[in-house]
């Protein structure tokens, strides 16, 4: 005999009603998809008006979404003030009929998103970054910005007004990010880049695949060097890595050099690189690429890996130190400077003061490690202090 369920009866406004905002927030928030967030929406009034502001956070502005909501004029008048992130992929393309009408749309909705601080725009062109650079310079609401794949701008001087009318920036990610030739040549001397102010507002900066990255870092410390307290550039060539010594102010600092294809730094040019450096908190590495001989990383001249002549170059205390290792099969992890690391660790001017040595082993192969396997083969090769915490991660693709 199969014995059915008994019918569960809907949840009562009038208990409903009774049910503190907080808890509501604490149950809304623990949902983890959307289609979770979209059923507590249809409970009653008061979880719809929290699932739907988690649910529409974060959207992509499309021309469809566009019309969707001009359809229903109250659920736009609902619904745009909620958004806070707004990724925007392609925006402009078609015959010039459809570009005016994209731009006209676009240009209509933007004032009824009320509460928006972050913008995504890929794969758009330079003219619409400037076109919201100028819709946002009044009202400094856009704090995070991130470009992927926008080329190219007319000049840099072009690019540096576009991101200065985002005059309330606090973090920028720039990925694939291009702009007309200048006297790119001079600029990896250290000579600074003044042309137009940096946003007096930016802490953290993300720098990556750009081709022009010598301009960006000159120009970060041309005006308003003390600002900036996160720099993360994961493609850097060994002929720019000197224009890290003017950053002395870096709290949180990502690096790694471009592939064996280029030579690695010459003897000397990382000597004393973060000499300076009495702010630094977190220092990441990587992702450093087991599958090629470490030897190819060398400083030309001294025999050791770059990364290792570069913790070696503090002369502070560093709190956390963090490598990302990839490899695709488990010997390539030999290829890591493991007894060199080893040494400088315990070389560092204040080793006991390294709360906490982070590696994250990005695996882009299979069978992938398990964090436990990882973590062993950190312990059995690097002797860590006693006041030191290990913390090991596995992931890839």
């Amino acid at each position: 005999m199969v014995r059915r369920r008994p019918a569960t009866s809907a949840l009562p406004v009038t208990l409903s009603s009774r049910i503190p905002r907080e808890i509501i927030d604490i149950i809304i928030a623990s949902a983890k998809h959307k289609t979770t967030l979209k059923r507590f929406s249809l409970v009653c009034h008061a979880w719809a008006v929290t699932s739907q502001r988690r649910l529409f956070s974060s959207t992509a502005l499309t021309p469809r979404l566009i019309r969707h909501l001009d359809g229903d004029p109250h659920a736009s008048q609902r619904l745009w003030p909620l958004i806070q992130h707004s990724s925007i992929r392609r925006l402009y393309e078609g015959t010039h009929v459809l570009l005016l009408k994209q731009k006209k749309d676009t240009l209509r909705v933007l004032p009824g998103m009320t509460k928006l601080n972050s913008l995504a725009l890929l794969e758009c062109s330079p003219q619409l970054v400037r076109l919201l650079g100028e819709i946002f310079k009044a009202d400094n609401r856009i704090s995070t910005l991130r470009l992927g794949q926008v080329h190219k701008f007319p000049s840099f001087t072009d690019f540096q007004e576009c991101i200065a009318m985002f005059s309330g920036l606090q973090s920028i990610a720039l990925h694939q990010v291009t702009w007309g030739d200048d006297n790119q040549s001079t600029l990896v001397r250290g000579e600074a880049y003044k042309t137009v102010d940096v946003p007096s507002k930016l802490k953290e900066v993300e720098i990556y695949e750009c081709p022009g990255i010598a301009h960006m870092l000159s120009w970060l410390v041309g005006t308003r060097r003390a600002t900036t307290r996160t720099l993360r550039v994961p493609w850097l060539r060994p002929v720019e890595v000197a224009l890290l010594r003017q950053f002395t102010h870096l709290e949180n600092l990502e690096i790694n050099l471009v592939n064996h294809s280029i030579p690695g730094p010459v003897h000397g040019s990382l000597d004393g690189i973060l000499s300076g450096w009495g702010r630094l908190k977190t220092l990441k590495i990587g992702y450093i690429q087991c599958m090629l001989d470490w030897t190819d990383r060398l400083v030309r001249g001294s025999g050791m890996a770059w990364y290792t002549e570069v913790l070696l170059s503090l002369k502070t205390p560093l709190p956390h130190l963090h490598f990302v290792l990839a490899y695709e099969n488990v010997g390539e992890l030999d290829n890591f400077a493991w007894r060199d690391v080893n040494t400088t660790l315990h070389s560092l001017a204040f080793p006991a003061n390294l709360e906490t040595l982070e590696i994250t082993f990005y695996g882009t192969g299979k069978p992938r490690l398990s964090e436990r396997v990882c973590e062993e083969m950190v312990r059995t090769r690097l002797d860590l202090h006693a006041n030191t915490s290990l913390i090991v991660r596995s992931t890839g693709h």
